[in-house]
């Protein structure tokens, strides 16, 4: 392919005492595309967008960003910059400020509350207090909150791990319709897995899983 790179898997494998969840994994990321990752239950995608998050370590190969080694990199650098959000995030503290002003603490920044509260309502969580407890938040809710706190800075690419599964079909929708907005005018990657075809959803690429090995196909 010719387009320029953004991250690489070489030979990339995960293989937990030994037995292989992923192997020989060969995979070149282009700048500003959207990408599903796919395959049937147990095949890997989650492993896989750890790997490209760098949050559990290769067994063997190597993972690049922008040509250099994750291994030679500041970790807590590069995660600013590769972000990766669960299917659960774990929300903490009390409050849903206590989560959202996290990101600014661990960068000794100023904790933005009008971009916190701009957040909430692109998500349809405008009717929520930042001093609201966490305690009683629903499924999706939680999923919401966990979701932006990660938006409240810009990273370069999105890995996003079934960030709708506890929503409805209307929520859900409006979820990814913005999320997908966001990216394209950030000019940020998309990597994503999601069991449910999301309407408006295209993807450039598509990544699909197998046999511990991985596919890749140009829509």
């Amino acid at each position: 392919m010719t387009e320029k790179i953004i991250l690489q898997l070489k030979d990339a494998c995960f293989a937990p005492d030994g037995d292989p969840i992923l192997e020989n994994i060969n995979l070149d990321i282009p700048v500003n595309a959207n990408i599903r990752v796919s395959g049937p239950s147990g095949s890997g995608k989650s492993t896989l967008l750890k790997m490209m998050a760098g949050l559990i370590p290769l067994t063997s190969g190597e993972l690049l960003f922008r040509g250099e080694n994750f291994n030679k990199m500041s970790a807590q650098e590069y995660r600013r910059q590769v972000s990766y959000v669960s299917q659960t995030p774990q929300l903490f503290g009390e409050t849903i400020r206590d989560n959202l002003a996290f990101p600014a603490q661990i960068r000794e920044d100023n904790f933005d509350e009008d971009r916190a509260k701009h957040l909430l309502a692109q998500v349809k969580l405008d009717y929520l207090d930042l001093d609201q407890s966490i305690e009683h938040l629903s499924g999706g809710e939680r999923q919401r909150v966990g979701l932006i706190r990660h938006f409240m800075y810009e990273p370069e690419m999105w890995l996003l791990d079934e960030i709708s599964s506890a929503l409805d079909e209307n929520l859900r929708t409006e979820l990814w319709e913005w999320v997908v907005a966001h990216a394209a005018d950030k000019h940020q990657n998309l990597i994503w897995i999601s069991h449910i075809e999301e309407e408006g959803l295209k993807a450039d690429y598509e990544i699909i899983l197998g046999q511990h090995q991985a596919e890749w196909r140009v829509n």
